[in-house]
């Protein structure tokens, strides 16, 4: 007979004020997890288990206490990955862990997905920080950092990573990193940012760079609290889906006297999301000189092509270097796509700006082509689509704007 999986499981009763949480019942298995005594019921949560625990757990429940609501985090243990997960039917809170096998489903821990519920304002200038990391094999040195980033943990160019996670509440590994980078795939995580006395709430971005050397590229953007805990929340509607692996866009920039001078390297989704002549114009004359006069990240909402976007130029301790990340606030409708499969990528440059109510001497100039080149264009989208005029070409990619 096989043997009944473990269940990781404590229930607490709250006080009718919901300010104290008293354990009802708890499993042997979640004893064994999180070093608790069998022997503690009846007593308050800060008395059962560790402070910080016992800190968090009151914390995410005064965000789930008044609408029965769910919530999840994840947590390593023991050098093991937890999900962390508190229902509450009032005066009960259920709290169960789960183990998670796989680096990969820590994507899924919690619902990156609610963040397609906040509106790009929510980000504007909350990117904290970046650095830009050099792995090789198993030995991964700091290849790249910004100036408040140094000199807030004391590493530098050359310092391995031994200290990146030394300040975070929850996750203090590097395997999330090498997982991330094994699989060629933007992974995130949440955690809670602790050091003299400072306490930032943040969602990190592990972005690979697999060109002639393997990089990976970490962004922290800090979260007010309230939004924190609600990207854990269950949610069962179906938001848009953002920030999807390789849908995020990720240059880097080599920059003179403050001017741009020439990319590096660039992710694929980069070359798709700034796709035309005006959106790169935008980065160079707009962004990029910005940031390097003020040598500090400077981020932007800006409409790139069909898509709103939030744009985040990030200077490092390398003067002439800036990263540029482009997240749009949704993947590229289907409809975009398949009209972009079916035109050349001049034809679907012209097509966007149609779309987006450009003029024919307009897009000959934003282009640097003749007028009649954009006509001769314009025809030829026209006969591949099988469409008549421009209202048509709007229609097609927009079914529900026009009727």
């Amino acid at each position: 007979m096989k043997n009944a999986s473990p269940v990781y499981e404590c229930i607490l009763t709250a006080n009718e004020q919901g300010s104290c949480l008293i354990l009802n019942s708890v499993t042997e298995a979640f004893c064994r997890v999180v070093g608790i005594s069998p022997h503690s019921l009846g007593m308050p949560l800060e008395k059962v288990v560790a402070q910080k625990t016992a800190a968090w757990i009151y914390q995410a429940f005064s965000y789930i206490k008044d609408g029965n609501e769910a919530i999840r985090d994840l947590r390593e243990i023991q050098g093991s990955f937890w999900c962390y997960s508190l229902a509450y039917n009032k005066p009960k809170l259920t709290v169960s862990l789960s183990p998670i096998w796989d680096v990969d489903e820590a994507n899924r821990t919690y619902s990156v997905n609610n963040l397609a519920n906040m509106s790009l304002n929510k980000f504007h200038g909350s990117f904290h920080d970046s650095l830009l990391i050099n792995c090789n094999e198993s030995n991964y040195k700091i290849a790249s950092i910004s100036p408040a980033l140094s000199q807030l943990l004391g590493i530098t160019i050359g310092d391995n990573i031994d200290t990146l996670f030394s300040y975070m509440q929850n996750l203090c590994t590097d395997r999330l990193i090498k997982r991330s980078m094994e699989l060629n795939k933007v992974h995130y995580y949440m955690d809670v940012y602790e050091h003299d006395k400072t306490t930032c709430h943040l969602l990190i971005t592990l972005i690979p760079l697999n060109h002639f050397e393997r990089y990976m590229l970490i962004g922290l953007h800090k979260l007010q609290e309230r939004d924190y805990y609600q990207m854990m929340k269950s949610i069962d509607t179906s938001p848009r889906q953002i920030c999807e692996a390789g849908n995020i866009g990720v240059a880097v920039i080599e920059t003179e006297n403050c001017k741009y001078k020439r990319i590096i390297n660039a992710n694929t989704c980069f070359n798709r999301l700034v796709y035309s002549h005006e959106d790169f114009e935008l980065l160079r004359i707009k962004i990029i000189p910005v940031c390097c006069a003020k040598q500090s990240i400077l981020t932007a909402s800006r409409r790139l092509g069909n898509l709103n976007c939030l744009i985040a130029a990030i200077p490092t301790l390398n003067s002439n270097q800036i990263f540029l990340f482009i997240i749009p606030d949704t993947g590229p409708q289907p409809s975009i796509q398949s009209l972009a499969n079916r035109l050349t990528k001049r034809e679907f440059e012209i097509a966007c700006h149609i779309v987006n109510g450009n003029s024919i001497k307009g897009i000959s100039a934003d282009c640097g082509i003749s007028e009649g080149t954009v006509k001769k264009n314009l025809s030829n989208i026209y006969s591949k689509l099988q469409i008549n005029n421009r209202v048509d070409l709007v229609r097609l990619i927009f079914p529900t704007v026009i009727n």
